[in-house]
């Protein structure tokens, strides 16, 4: 069996979290300061390609808001 180094594209949330974990980390430490416990959100529907590098929405959902948040969007 021959191992590859090739990146699956089925598994691109991995290497999306590494390469992005500064922007995601930095909307969950100012949703924690602003009192909440919850998630971060990415919307990766339409990211935006740019100089700086791929761009992308991020939201905090506060935790009493996620099952709301949750229930809308499945």
């Amino acid at each position: 069996m021959k191992m590859t180094t090739e990146i699956n594209t089925q598994d691109w949330q991995q290497t999306f979290i590494a390469t992005n974990l500064l922007a995601i980390g930095y909307n969950a430490w100012v949703g924690y300061l602003g009192g909440e416990c919850g998630v971060v959100i990415c919307s990766t529907n339409s990211p935006h390609l740019s100089i700086a590098g791929e761009t992308f929405k991020a939201h905090f959902i506060p935790r009493k808001n996620l099952a709301a948040f949750l229930n809308s969007w499945f």
